[in-house]
This record gives structure tokens, sequence and C-alpha cells, in this order.
């Protein structure tokens, strides 16, 4: 992104936040599309984080931050970064703890948001993931218990157990039942041996593998093995 294209992507943003000033801005990995064509991007992290800063600077944006970027890249960016970023959104769940990324955002003073922190069962809707990773950390079999322990739905388990990491939480919903569902997790906690038990979870799986984006030099997802898959387009 170059400082015109930063500026009119956060401009766009302005009259539908009904906002002067936008609390967080995010660099997210993406695609761009010319004639409804997908242009793979090769710009440099660092100058569309000086576009963003010179938006921090004009009092645009209170803060900024990266999503869908590994722990070199955050690293990279921190490093070179003079307003440095405040938070890192990644796919974040049970089944995906971050671990790694936790840690580092700890050490460098960021805040975590998980995406898809109930898993995403609505994933394959966006094209994002075509046939890709399967699981749903909703039915696993100790989230199924913790919930009848604790009196609570399994969603609320999923999101407490994030929370209680220091794990900011941003699961969808569009049934007004559910997102008040959501927000009723701060009236109970998991113990200790609990958390543990969650903790120990075998299941491992990327659920978001962002196949739009396989073969780009700028991938994040060291994890993913790139040679046995296909770009795929992010439109539908």
């Amino acid at each position: 992104m170059t400082i015109e294209t930063v500026k009119l992507s956060t401009g766009a943003s302005m009259p539908i936040l009904g906002l002067g000033t936008l609390l967080r801005y995010k660099y997210i990995v993406g695609p761009a599309f010319l004639n409804d064509m997908q242009i793979p991007l090769e710009i440099d992290h660092m100058d569309t984080w000086r576009a963003m800063e010179k938006l921090y600077d004009d009092g645009k944006l209170k803060a900024i931050g990266l999503s869908n970027f590994n722990a070199k890249q955050v690293q990279y960016v921190y490093d070179n970064a003079r307003i440095k970023p405040a938070n890192l959104q990644v796919e974040c769940h049970l089944y995906w703890p971050q671990t790694e990324l936790l840690q580092l955002c700890r050490k460098l003073n960021m805040t975590l948001t998980a995406n898809s922190p109930l898993g995403s069962r609505g994933r394959e809707g966006y094209n994002l993931n075509v046939k890709g990773p399967q699981g749903d950390p909703l039915t696993d079999p100790l989230v199924n218990e913790l919930s009848v322990k604790y009196k609570k739905t399994e969603a609320q388990i999923l999101l407490r157990f994030l929370i209680q990491q220091g794990i900011v939480v941003i699961p969808k919903s569009i049934h007004p039942d559910r997102v008040k569902e959501n927000m009723a997790v701060f009236d109970f906690s998991l113990n200790p041996d609990d958390m543990n038990r969650l903790f120990s979870v075998k299941t491992r799986v990327r659920l978001l593998r962002w196949d739009f984006a396989i073969g780009h030099p700028f991938y994040p997802f060291d994890d993913v093995d790139q040679s046995k898959l296909r770009m795929t387009s992010i439109k539908p």
C-alpha cells in the first residue's frame, strides 16, 4: 500500500463508523484487485506502516496494529516502527492457541486479539478456505463437559478460556441472543485445573489458511505447506 491507498481506505471507513477518528487501524495482509483480477502486492510492510504512522501523526488514528502476521513479521515491524504496533489480531482458539505470538505480544507490550475464537464455523462461506482443514472447538468433548460443569454454553467456555489468558476476543454473530450470550462471560472463572486441561487438548489445527495468498512472498503461515496447495480467489 502507498500513502495514497492507505488514506483512501481509512477515509472510506470513517463515514461507516460515524467517527472522525479511528480508534485503531490494522494492517491486514491481503490481495489487490484490478478489473476483477487478483493482483499480489509485494510492497514492503514498512512502506505501509509508515503511511499509517503519518495518519496517526495527523490525528486520524488513535492506535495502529497488525493482523495475520507471523512472529518474524511482527518483530520486523516493531523493530523498525516509530509508532509501535498496539495490537496483533490473528486466528486464535482452543485448537490454535498461538502460544508463541501471545508470548511475543506480552514481551513487546502489545495486546493480542483472537479472531474466530469459536472456530469460525462459517469460514468456508467466505471462500477463504475451500475444502480446508476441519475442526470444531464447540463440539470438543472437554468443552462439552465443562459446559455442563459450569452451567455455561460451549461458546462461553471457549471465550472464557482465552479471556483468562489476557486475550481479547471478537466472536461474530448476527443473532442478538448469541451476542448477549457471548458477553455473559465475566460472571465466572475456569479453575486452574480446568484451564490446564484445556491447554492440554491434543487437537491442533489452523482452520483459516488464507488460500488466496498461497505462494505470496509475504505469506505469513510458516506451518502451512504451500507446495501442496494452490492459490484460490478471495472473490466468490
